[in-house]
């Protein structure tokens, strides 16, 4: 896999209070007190580095969070909690997401608003009915009678 081009990097050591909105690739390791908003006119990747604080919203296409937040986090791309990575978020809003060993993750998990009204509108297509169970025999020892035993067949029926 290839390395991402880092197009902006806020070094450990930084302190800024206030909105940051950027475009492309950034890599934070510094304390930032506000929120963090990618562009929403290009594709974008936020880093949160394993000495970055960060206290308030993040709002990006792709989220790589190695460091600690505090606030709602919104990823419509890729969501990856590595190792390392202290999160404590009230919602937590991705189209998915992976969680690392050694990752310490509090807060709701949400799919986008769009996705969560295209999954409560989806309906079934099939009704699912039992077609025949028998009822439960005596334990056996014997593998001939556990072979004989039958679990409930399901079949699908349109409506």
């Amino acid at each position: 896999m290839r390395e991402p081009r880092i197009d902006g990097f806020l070094p450990a050591g930084t302190l800024l209070r206030g909105t940051l909105e950027f475009s492309g690739t950034l890599w934070i390791d510094a304390e930032i007190h506000g929120a963090v908003r990618a562009s929403a006119a290009a594709p974008s990747t936020l880093i949160i580095g394993p000495r970055a604080k960060v206290f308030g919203n993040i709002e990006a296409g792709q989220i790589t969070i190695y460091g600690a937040v505090t606030g709602r986090i919104c990823s419509l791309g890729a969501l990856i909690f590595e190792h390392g990575a202290r999160v404590v978020s009230e919602e937590i809003v991705h189209r998915g997401f992976t969680i690392h060993s050694g990752a310490h993750v509090e807060g709701t998990l949400a799919p986008p608003p769009q996705l969560q009204q295209s999954a409560n509108s989806i309906q079934p297509r099939a009704n699912v009915q039992p077609l025949r169970t028998e009822p439960p025999r005596e334990p056996s020892t014997s593998v001939a009678a556990d072979r004989q035993r039958r679990a409930p067949v399901f079949v699908a029926a349109e409506r």
